[in-house]
């Protein structure tokens, strides 16, 4: 079970309550003096730091390696790994390294151009002829590389593979429908389904299978004898990992359902633990190389630490990895993943030949910047301060100053009742239902359903969600009683508390337009804008409790046009109709971040039945 790790020349190895722990000094040797002291040292800090931060977040359990030289130098696991059973993480924990498996599938398609069998600048569809984009200009002109990173123009199309109902190939045909966010090599843009895009790309080129390919050529060579890109397989194992969410008012945890991502497993679907990791990290490190066998040519690999695209001021990414720029003038490059229950990361400093792979059961963990932060300062050096210069020019300091409204406030509200309706026909109304379709423009996926409201603040919308010609799942969102959140077919209740509760039951307000006294502690004219050329009045709300609202009214038929949510996005609100003697947006697009744009469109309304009894 130990024989590669043997190869790295392990010296001490100790059974702990928390599994196997192993140190060695950075050159693989047992030595004496100030250097093994002061390794031994720095060591046993990142140690602490590790598990005292994992107890401070309510991480049930995590694993740790970190390798220098080529050696191992700490291997170690933390908490728990299965909460009910009380069972320790281990060194030969698996856990699931979500995107971690892009590098792999980097690493794969890196393999395939080194054997002639693909070039990064092909199209995609010279392997795969189903793969028929939305977009013609994306479609005559995208490349094996722009899949790799992450330019193609299309933001994350995550609904159509968490459905669970669509295999790899309409996953893939769903993605392809979706409408752009930006032109090919425009921007950074994240992309799952891009990158299972690439994997089915090695796949066809080497005549075989996406997970055969990784297995034998891969997994094998680097003897990662326990990682494998099946939940089955992973459920098979004597020592796999359960993900866990923290409940801090109950200091709980609670089992998250493992997902099966065999529909996306060239983006996320590895499952590894930290002993399988260190190969990894020596076989990035080494530039392609490990145990003097080379998986990659360095012309490739090094193409892989290329900047590909922009990711912020100092950062890029490459093939399979990003860059975070610098520390301290050295190198530094990773991938993080995170999937239901579970977080990864990888990161690597080759300049000093570092790096190390950490795995969390806990989702988008916080752990994993605090032990890069804490790794390199103690292996390398404290991070030297920077100073966050901001432009004169920036929208930081680039607001309307001294604005004097050429409205008040009360007037400005006034007649916006009066452009709803008035207050008569609105107060008269008690509840409306409407028949609904829509759009997620950037998933490839539409639906339909029902928006019902009841006075005084109960709202739900309930949508069929269809693909390719077939339901594919359903979505529900509700305000109901003091309780409000959603849920969908293929992800777990989500309740919402705080904030985010408070917001949404101001939103649900029957008559938010006649209460905004009650609702919001302070109402204020901000400036004076535009939006499709047409003037609006910036319109700052802020509640006594939740998050403060933006609103733009037309200043010319006082009816809202657009409004900033809370959550990041935006609403716009076009193609208003008299229903009942009430002014109602028959069409509302909707930017939610992570999904990109819904565009919802009314089919028709009443205001006069009960919803609850309402039928079509």
């Amino acid at each position: 079970m130990l024989s590669h790790l043997l190869n790295f020349g392990l010296i001490l190895s100790l059974v702990t309550a928390n599994g196997l722990f192993t140190r060695l000094t950075a050159d693989g040797r047992q030595t004496k003096g100030a250097a093994t002291t002061d390794l031994t040292k720095s060591l046993s800090v990142i140690e602490k730091t590790i598990e005292e931060k994992r107890i401070e977040l309510g991480i049930s359990g995590a694993s740790l390696v970190i390798v220098k030289d080529d050696k191992i130098i700490l291997i170690k696991g933390f908490g728990l790994r299965d909460v009910e059973r009380q069972l320790p993480v281990t060194p030969d924990t698996l856990f699931a390294a979500a995107s971690v498996t892009k590098s792999f599938t980097a690493l794969a398609t890196m393999m395939s151009v080194d054997e002639g069998k693909l070039a990064l600048d092909d199209s995609p569809k010279k392997f795969l002829s189903y793969l028929k984009f939305n977009d013609p200009e994306i479609g005559a002109n995208i490349t094996i590389r722009d899949l790799l990173s992450h330019r193609t123009g299309f933001a994350n199309a995550n609904w159509a593979w968490q459905t669970g109902t669509l295999n790899r190939t309409e996953t893939i045909k769903v993605a392809a429908l979706a409408k752009p966010t930006a032109k090919l090599r425009e921007r950074f843009q994240y992309n799952n389904i891009m990158y299972s895009v690439a994997g089915e790309v090695v796949a066809k080129a080497q005549n075989t299978t996406y997970e055969n390919f990784i297995t034998s050529r891969i997994l094998k060579p680097l003897d990662m004898q326990a990682s494998n890109l099946s939940l089955k397989e992973m459920q098979k194992s004597q020592n796999f990992s359960f993900g866990y969410e923290y409940i801090p008012t109950t200091k709980t945890h609670i089992k998250v359902p493992m997902r099966n991502l065999t529909n996306i497993a060239p983006a996320a679907a590895l499952n590894s633990n930290a002993k399988d990791m260190a190969q990894l990290v020596r076989l990035m490190l080494g530039g392609g190389t490990i145990n003097g066998k080379r998986l990659v040519s360095e012309k490739s690999f090094n193409e892989m630490l290329t900047p590909q695209i922009n990711i912020g001021q100092t950062g890029f990414w490459g093939l399979g990895l990003a860059s975070r720029g610098t520390w301290n003038g050295k190198r530094v490059f990773f991938h993080s993943g995170s999937i239901d229950g579970f977080s990864s990361v990888v990161a690597l400093m080759p300049d000093e030949k570092l790096g190390f792979a950490l795995l969390v059961n806990a989702e988008n963990s916080r752990l994993r910047g605090v032990a890069e932060d804490v790794i390199w300062d103690n292996l390398v050096g404290k991070r030297e301060a920077t100073t966050n210069n901001i432009s004169p020019n920036s929208p930081v300091n680039n607001q309307q100053t001294n604005f004097v409204s050429p409205i008040s406030v009360d007037e400005l509200m006034s007649k916006m009742i009066e452009a709803a309706g008035g207050e008569t026909n609105l107060r008269k109304h008690k509840s409306f239902i409407q028949k609904i379709t829509v759009d997620f423009q950037q998933q490839g996926i539409t639906g339909e359903g029902t928006v019902s409201a009841e006075a005084p603040n109960m709202w739900t919308r309930d949508i069929t969600l269809y693909a390719l010609g077939k339901k594919i799942g359903t979505s529900y969102e509700y305000f109901d009683n003091g309780r409000g959140g959603w849920k969908t077919s293929f992800l777990p209740l989500q309740e919402l508390t705080g904030d985010s509760l408070q917001d949404l039951k101001t939103d649900s307000d029957f008559y938010s337009l006649l209460n905004w006294k009650t609702l919001f502690k302070t109402v204020a004219i901000k400036s004076v804008s535009k939006i499709d050329g047409e003037d609006v009045y910036v319109v700052l709300k802020t509640p006594e409790k939740g998050t403060p609202v933006t609103d733009y009214v037309s200043a010319k038929s006082f009816l809202l046009q657009q409004r900033d949510t809370s959550n990041g996005g935006t609403v716009s609100f076009r193609d208003y109709k008299n229903v009942d003697g009430v002014q109602m947006p028959f069409t509302r697009i909707e930017y939610l971040p992570g999904i990109g744009n819904i565009s919802t469109k009314t089919l028709r309304v009443s205001r006069k039945v009960a919803w609850r009894q309402a039928a079509w």
